[in-house]
Order: structure tokens, then C-alpha cells, then sequence
């Protein structure tokens, strides 16, 4: 095990402008570019035919265009823009919709399903078990099932689930990261203190497994790609490299200053400069992203209080936290004060613990007690709604948000269940299946 060396070769943020390559419009017009980039992405996606009759109506070539982004990656930039956007907080009485959330539907796992998450563009959602297996489901095909019980031809023969992977952890999945910016990639890792490699597109992992010394409690990629931050039993959080597996320790993180217990759960910022850890000692720390050495100490209210998640906002200025107390609650990460706490709901003692995250592009944070989701405003602290009598009174071990869409995962019993979010203009009753 290596010493913190800066494993970070050449994360996005530090690559040197002259390694940039910068993107110019195309001499036509605006309005061309953009529909090269319609024609093009539909002939990406295999739908050549619907391609040609669109170039033929815009009277357009649909020629190959100078620039090495697609519509897609676009439209993904755009939503990650918008979602850094919402989260400069100007705190206060800020009105926004009551969001109502509509179950679609349900996967079964054999034991309690402990995991869930989407695909960094929110194409596709995985389930993990305490059995040891992972389930992929298609989000699309899950936004479809009251159709296919409602008897709509073209939608009978839709199922969600593309690949379930049950041979390869021996132990409770604790841990279910998507990569940053490859679509279809995913890591997960489990108490058998494995890291598994799986494309949402293939049917066994993609690359050999990690191996660590400790059960998995928590994983989250590095915004490069390239490495890997690990929670697990142990005090000490690890940063992996994923091409070599080599591992990475910050001799801050065994200093006096480090964690004590058990860490619950890690994050990478989304430029890299900082991590966050969450521990059973009731801290919640700040590591610098390049020297690994500790940058807070964030020291959670209470006696005895346990962190069990963290998150940042997408601007990097704020951390969110969830504990055994029952508070949500809001840090600045220069000053280190406590700026929001969300109104209480209850105490997670007796109940499972969960986590707390931002839902539909930072308008809400969501989080649970027991078997019910909460839905507070982020940015007065105020509750605005709650996910009641759908989870058969089974406490929710985890959440995940779709970061390209309000839909949201959650997993209860042994079930990951999903919800499709409209407000309460738009809202209406909607058929739930199971599989």
C-alpha cells in the first residue's frame, strides 16, 4: 500500500491548456449545426431510416460536422450545468411545487435489496442484494410498464431487467457507484470485500476485481475515471487506481486527525479537489484531493451520533449530511458552519439508516425513516412531501436519484422500487407492477 503520491496522472481539471482541444462552430449556421446533430444522433442510435426521412424533409446532407460531440453528450452537459446552477443557494422561503411521486415499478431480489443507483445519464438503474447479486433495469422500459398492463401492443413485450449478475460477489452489496462519464459503466462493491467492473451491456464484469482487506461500506469514482475512493470497515479510506488496482493512503488519514470507526460512506467533489467521508464516529471529514491531507473536521451534534452519508452540492461549496439523530443538514465547506437544517422527521434509532441526496436537478432533498421517503425544499429547509404506504412498512436501506430526470430508486424489503416524480398540476394515479 502506497503512500499518497498524488496518484492523479491528469484528472479533466488539471489538464494544461494546451492539451485542450477547443471546439468551433461549424462556418454554416447555427440552425444546420444543429440539425447535423439531430440526423447524426439518431443514425448513432440505429435508426438510419428515421435519419434520412428527417434529412430529406429539413432538405439537409446530414453530413459529418467538425466537432467531436454528439447531441447527447450535449444534452448531458447541458443537465449537469443546470444542476450546478441550482445549487448556488440563496437561502429563504423559496416556493416550489409539492412533488407527488408515482411508483412505476418493482424488481425482487431473494434477500433484502441493501443498494441502489443509475447510470451517469440516468439511462439505466441498478439494484443490489444482500444475496450478492446486482440487477440492471432499463428506465425507459420501467416508465413503460402501465402500458404493458394496460394491454398496449407495442409495449407487451418491454421488460425492464437487462442482466442480473448473481455469481460474482459472495456477500451483501454495500455499494454501487456509476462511472462519471462512460455511460454504461458501473462499479460495485460488497462485504466479501470485493470491487467488481460491469458494463450495463455486457453479462459478466469487464475487468478483473479489486480486492481489499476489509468489507466494502462505500464507493465513489473520481470525476477522471481513472481511480477509485473506498469506504470500508476499516478507519482509513483508500483511493484505488483503476487500470493497475494500486492503492493510495493519505498518512493524514492515520494521523490523530483521521476517523476512529468504521466509514459509511464516501464522495468525490465534482472537480476532484475535495473528498468527503462519513463515519460511525460521528465526524464527517474533508480531505484535499491532491495531497490527501485533511482539509475539515465536521464534528455532527449529538451524543454518540453516527454520519451515515454525505453529498455535495454541484457547485462543491456545500456538503449535505444525514445522521442518527434524524437531521438532515447543510454545511458550508469554507467556513465549516451549519447553514440549513431540514426539519426533523424522526430518529433513525430502531429503524435502518439510510442516506440523504439531492433529487430533480437540487430542487429537493430527499431522504427516509423507516419505510416512508421525505421531500423537503433545499433551499428554506421546509418539508413538502413524503412517499407514504409503498413500501409494505419495510424499512428503506438506500436512495438514488436519476441525475438526467425526477425519478428516483429506492430499496426496502426485498425490493428496489421506482418512482417517476410529476408535481401536483400534473399529477395523476399510476398502475404498479411488479416482476
Amino acid at each position: 500500500m502506497n503512500n499518497f503520491e498524488n496518484p492523479y496522472a491528469s484528472p479533466y481539471y488539471m489538464v494544461p491548456k494546451a492539451q485542450v482541444k477547443e471546439t468551433k462552430r461549424p462556418d454554416t449556421s447555427f440552425k444546420n449545426y444543429m440539425y447535423n446533430l439531430m440526423i447524426n444522433q439518431l443514425k448513432d442510435d440505429g435508426f438510419p431510416n428515421i435519419a434520412q426521412q428527417v434529412a430529406s424533409s429539413l432538405c439537409h446532407t446530414g453530413g459529418k460536422i467538425n466537432s467531436s460531440a454528439s447531441l447527447e453528450e450535449l444534452m448531458l452537459d447541458g443537465i449537469k450545468f443546470r444542476h450546478m446552477q441550482h445549487h448556488h443557494f440563496h437561502f429563504g422561503n423559496h416556493s416550489i411545487p409539492k412533488p407527488i411521486f408515482t411508483r412505476r415499478f418493482a424488481t425482487k431480489h431473494t434477500k433484502p435489496c441493501s443498494r441502489c443507483a443509475f447510470t451517469c445519464d440516468g439511462r439505466y438503474a441498478i439494484t443490489g442484494g444482500e444475496e450478492g447479486s446486482l440487477k440492471v433495469l432499463n428506465v425507459e422500459k420501467m416508465h413503460n410498464q402501465h402500458l404493458v398492463e394496460s394491454g398496449e401492443p407495442d409495449f407487451e413485450k418491454e421488460k425492464p431487467a437487462e442482466y442480473t449478475f448473481s455469481k460474482y460477489h459472495m456477500g451483501k452489496i454495500s455499494a454501487i457507484s456509476p462511472h462519471p462519464t462512460a455511460k454504461t459503466i458501473f462499479i460495485s462493491g460488497a462485504f466479501d470485500s470485493k470491487i467488481h467492473f460491469f458494463d450495463v451491456t455486457k453479462d459478466k464484469p469487464i475487468q478483473a476485481p479489486i480486492e481489499e482487506s476489509s468489507p466494502i461500506t462505500s464507493l465513489d469514482f473520481h470525476p477522471s475515471g481513472s481511480y477509485v475512493l473506498v469506504g470500508t470497515q476499516h478507519h482509513i479510506v483508500r483511493m484505488f487506481n483503476v487500470k493497475d488496482g494500486k492503492c493510495y493512503v493519505s498518512p493524514s488519514c492515520r494521523s490523530p486527525g483521521g476517523h476512529t470507526n468504521i466509514i459509511n460512506h464516501v464522495k468525490c467533489s465534482s472537480d476532484g479537489r475535495l473528498w468527503a467521508t462519513a463515519s460511525v464516529d460521528g465526524t464527517v471529514k474533508l480531505w484535499d484531493g491532491r495531497s490527501g491531507n485533511l482539509a475539515r473536521n465536521f464534528i455532527l451534534p449529538g451524543t454518540n451520533n453516527i454520519a451515515h452519508s454525505v453529498e455535495f452540492t454541484g457547485d462543491n461549496e456545500h456538503i449535505l449530511t444525514y445522521s442518527h439523530d434524524g437531521f438532515v443538514r447543510l454545511y458550508d465547506v469554507v467556513t465549516s458552519q451549519e447553514v440549513l437544517t431540514y426539519e426533523k422527521h424522526s430518529s433513525t434509532h430502531g429503524t435502518t439508516p439510510s442516506c440523504a441526496l439531492f433529487a430533480n436537478q437540487g430542487m429537493y432533498v430527499i431522504s427516509s425513516s423507516g419505510s416512508t421517503v421525505h421531500i423537503w425544499n433545499t433551499k428554506s429547509g421546509k418539508l413538502v412531501s413524503n412517499i407514504i404506504n409503498e413500501h409494505n412498512n419495510e424499512n428503506i436501506h438506500w436512495l438514488a436519484a436519476n441525475p438526467f430526470e425526477t425519478s428516483i430508486m429506492t430499496a426496502s424489503g426485498n425490493r428496489g422500487r421506482f418512482f417517476s416524480l410529476v408535481d401536483m398540476i400534473d399529477g395523476q394515479t399510476t398502475d404498479k407492477m411488479e416482476d
